[in-house]
């Protein structure tokens, strides 16, 4: 076992996040295609599942859960010795996850403003496949820009918390693209989506260091 001051908890979630998609995806796509269920969770309610549809989402939850386990594992074998390496880590990480999380809570409720919780079903029935994975996809690239510039720039570093009017300045450019280029697909009229890449490093750049103090907090108590 690592001595716990080369544990990066960053490194953890992360493993433990990708676990925890591996094995569930791979279990849920797995059952889908040897039951011919062709679930998604998109354009499903629970109302509709039968036996085998609820079977294989808690059977692919369980998966999930171990592929977790497995990558916690996985994280804490992986020595992080410098600290200013294990900030990096923490910075991308926490600007990915939360930035996600973030973007697809935003655009959940900016849709359902828009064209109303009772017709999203048949909105992301229309879109497919670019429904989910432009919710993912884009907030994956375009928080990592904008961490990797702050990194860069030095406005991100482990000796002071980032002062957000500064942050904002490199930030907001990379957010309103992201969110221009979200409603181009969505094909949505309107200009909610400015709204919304001016929220989005708002949100995002306070929440990240609050998750990058803590992880910087847990990995000074496993020193001591």
């Amino acid at each position: 076992m690592k001595p716990p001051s080369m544990i990066s908890p960053a490194l953890i979630r992360m493993w433990g996040w990708l676990g925890f998609m591996f094995f569930g995806l791979f279990s849920f796509h797995l059952g889908n295609k040897i039951f011919g269920l062709n679930l998604n969770f998109w354009t499903s309610s629970w109302s509709q599942f039968g036996g085998k549809e609820i079977g294989l989402v808690v059977v692919s939850f369980i998966f999930a859960i171990v592929g977790m386990v497995i990558g916690w594992g996985i994280g804490t074998s992986i020595e992080v010795k410098n600290e200013k390496t294990d900030f990096i880590i923490s910075s991308l990480w926490h600007y990915l996850a939360s930035g996600t999380i973030v973007w697809i809570f935003l655009w959940t409720m900016y849709l359902s403003k828009t064209i109303g919780k009772e017709n999203i079903k048949q909105f992301t029935q229309q879109l497919g496949s670019t429904f989910s994975i432009s919710l993912l996809i884009i907030p994956f690239i375009g928080c990592l820009l904008i961490a990797s510039l702050l990194l860069l720039i030095g406005l991100l570093n482990q000796r002071h918390k980032p002062i957000l009017l500064a942050c904002l300045i490199p930030s907001l450019p990379v957010s309103l693209i992201m969110s221009h280029i979200q409603v181009s697909l969505f094909r949505i009229e309107g200009y909610g989506w400015i709204l919304i890449g001016i929220l989005m490093p708002l949100i995002l750049i306070p929440l990240s260091s609050l998750m990058i103090t803590r992880d910087k907090f847990q990995r000074q108590q496993l020193k001591e």
